[in-house]
């Protein structure tokens, strides 16, 4: 037996398309939105509550996303994360401290391996990082303003090998999307990319001369589905003012749970 409650915010696929729940209206209907057209309609909750029943509707993994939530310790006190995550995070930060103590802004291999194998005898680690780990280490670590939950391991993604977005790439994104989409001048989802694009380029650059991977730049949709993922009332305020927003969306969600048998 299964369960969904149905809540704002919720991702379903429908006739191959994915659609996420924007709100419950006053009439017990629901507004969803498609994540790559944007395209607002509504439909009954009875309506799906038979294309569930049909299978012709599927909702994301909440069992999952649950799951995965309790282990993302970026906005946890660092003193309550498990012993071992946090060690791991102490030995991470000895690392980059290293490298951040040179006050040196290069990161080539060359920079970096001494520095790794200086450390790594330090602090008597028999398994230190690459240099490409150490690398991406020190940007997430100055990314988050050197917060030491930044180097807390994730262990979300493990046994899922389904494609991801590269960390890098996801930061270029939420940057883009503020900086070009959630302004007054109310720019296209097409000038966002046109954004995310350039600011791939140039950290390439930089990455071919240190002799790291080009980071791979993301389809289209994938700006869509970040701009769907904003909270409609914070969207609506940058984009057109707070005199034109009149209250958040209201979420409904104490009746709106179903059951589905399987035999």
């Amino acid at each position: 037996m299964s369960r969904v409650k149905l809540f704002q915010g919720l991702h379903f696929w429908l006739k191959g398309r994915e659609y996420t729940i924007k709100q419950r209206l006053t009439d017990g209907s629901f507004q969803i939105c498609d994540v790559v057209t944007e395209n607002v309609s509504c439909i009954s909750q009875t309506d799906l509550i038979q294309l569930f029943f049909k299978d012709e509707l599927k909702f994301e993994n909440l069992q999952a996303t649950t799951k995965a939530n309790k282990k993302d310790y970026c906005g946890a006190d660092f003193t309550q994360i498990p012993l071992d995550l946090k060690q791991e995070a102490l030995r991470r930060e000895q690392y980059t401290l290293a490298v951040l103590e040179k006050n040196d802004s290069r990161r080539t291999k060359e920079f970096l391996c001494p520095i790794i194998e200086e450390t790594s005898q330090k602090i008597n680690d028999s398994h230190p990082p690459s240099y490409i780990t150490l690398y991406r280490w020190l940007k997430g670590y100055e990314y988050s303003g050197k917060d030491i939950r930044s180097l807390v391991p994730n262990y979300r993604g493990r046994g899922d090998y389904r494609p991801k977005l590269q960390a890098e790439v996801n930061e270029i994104v939420e940057k883009a999307v503020k900086k070009i989409y959630l302004t007054p001048f109310r720019a296209s989802v097409d000038a966002v990319y046109d954004e995310v694009v350039a600011s791939l380029e140039q950290e390439n650059k930089f990455r071919e001369e240190i002799g790291l991977e080009k980071l791979k730049i993301p389809h289209r949709t994938t700006i869509y589905r970040s701009i769907s993922k904003l909270e409609p009332y914070e969207k609506t305020k940058a984009r057109y003012g707070s005199k034109n927003v009149y209250c958040k969306p209201r979420i409904y969600a104490s009746n709106s749970s179903f059951r589905k048998s399987r035999d």
